[in-house]
């Protein structure tokens, strides 16, 4: 296993645990994540702050995801290649 195998992988378990982490933070779009968690009425002012902080952690999400498909794809092109 060669030392580009190692960091490779230890950067798709930091960018798996961000897209995890990240998606559980989000604001639940439906009616039944709230009632199951107990969360069912929100105060109106907390909602322009929850809709930015959703933003900030969709892109996160998406960041992660995307840069975690790019380090497996290059992991794999090393070990066939290399």
């Amino acid at each position: 296993m060669s030392i580009f195998e190692i960091i490779g992988g230890v950067l798709l378990i930091f960018f798996g645990l961000a897209v995890v982490v990240s998606v559980t933070l989000q604001e639940h779009k439906t009616n039944l994540g709230g009632a199951l968690g107990g969360s069912m009425n929100e105060g109106t002012y907390d909602r322009g702050r929850t809709k930015t902080m959703d933003a900030q952690l969709s892109m996160i999400s998406k960041f992660s995801g995307i840069a975690m498909c790019v380090v497996a794809l290059a992991v794999l092109a090393a070990t066939i290649y290399l």
